[in-house]
């Protein structure tokens, strides 16, 4: 369907802009109407009200799969941005039985430098009487502390299966190879086989980061020669920038020294795998205040352009 002119002055509804969301969001038709509450044949209906009023096509088939069109990846920005303004505003002005309480998160150093800012500065906008207890850890610690009973909820590299404890995917996170422009490496994309070569810094063994970077040499049929082991996120970035190894993290937790040209990206072929988040929540139902961060969590991830959310790879055609 290609564009056929606007609304005639008509604007979107609230509940068609959630539900074009939440088939995004889910994955497909099915699970989101079960997490609006709704009949699916009511939130097919929404989208194809929002597809007319538009004039253009939101999803389109791949297979057996729906795809975001460009005009679907562009509308998605706004009706995050739309909908966020609409909750805050009933947050804001509505009724003041606010939620409030202690709330104990979990969050891996990736999470922790990208967007809990974010979420810590909307919190106290919005929640005030809210406290927040934050861990940073990794994400063996924090499935420990989850099974123990010592965290509300968390956000760690998954897969994960507790009893008790709510899971949902989060989003994925791109990897690289940084390293310093003073390292003598060759030119060009590089393999695993150039790389095993040279000190590599990753995260500790039995972590998923140090898995994940191993794997990627194995499948090539190669091991590291010098693999050093460090669980601090911010240490790795530092000695690669210092020319002692190349570490593998986000770019986006590198911004700083990407763009002062002490860190640089290196191509590599075949490209990381992506490490896929989720969110772990415990206890059923949450209390509102877990509820309520819950919520800030999944918002803050959306808006950060470092991680790349569950859905957006293909939707489940259930229409």
């Amino acid at each position: 369907m290609g564009r056929s002119g606007g609304g005639g002055g008509r604007l979107p509804k609230l509940e068609q802009l959630a539900a074009f969301r939440e088939i995004v969001r889910a994955g497909g038709f099915h699970a989101a109407a079960r997490r609006l509450g709704v009949a699916q044949p009511s939130l097919s209906a929404r989208l194809k009200e929002l597809e007319a009023l538009l004039g253009v096509g939101l999803l389109e088939r791949s297979g057996r799969r729906l795809r975001l069109t460009p005009e679907g990846r562009e509308l998605l920005d706004y009706a995050e941005k739309i909908l966020a303004l609409g909750r805050e505003a009933v947050e804001r002005v509505g009724a003041r039985d606010r939620p409030a309480g202690r709330v104990r998160l979990g969050l891996t150093a990736i999470p922790a430098v990208t967007w809990l800012p974010r979420l810590v500065a909307r919190l106290e906008r919005l929640h005030p009487a809210i406290r927040l207890e934050f861990v940073v850890e990794a994400s063996e610690v924090l499935r420990e502390l989850l099974q123990r009973g010592g965290l509300d909820l968390a956000c760690l590299a998954g897969p994960l299966e507790l009893p008790g404890v709510a899971v949902e995917p989060l989003g994925t996170v791109a990897m690289a190879w940084l390293a310093g422009p003073g390292l003598e490496l060759p030119a060009g994309p590089l393999g695993p086989a150039e790389l095993a070569r040279v000190p590599l810094v990753t995260d500790t063994p039995g972590s998923h980061l140090h898995g994940l970077a191993l794997d990627w040499f194995r499948a090539a049929g190669v091991e590291p020669v010098r693999h050093h082991a460090c669980s601090s996120l911010p240490t790795r970035i530092r000695l690669a920038a210092l020319g002692l190894g190349v570490a593998m993290a986000p770019a986006s937790v590198a911004r700083r020294e990407l763009t002062e040209g002490s860190l640089v990206l290196l191509p590599t072929s075949p490209p990381l795998p992506g490490l896929g988040y989720v969110l772990a929540v415990a206890g059923a139902p949450p209390s509102p205040a877990v509820a309520a961060v819950a919520e800030l969590a999944r918002r803050a991830m959306a808006e950060e352009p470092a991680w790349l959310a569950p859905a957006s790879a293909g939707v489940d055609h259930e229409r």
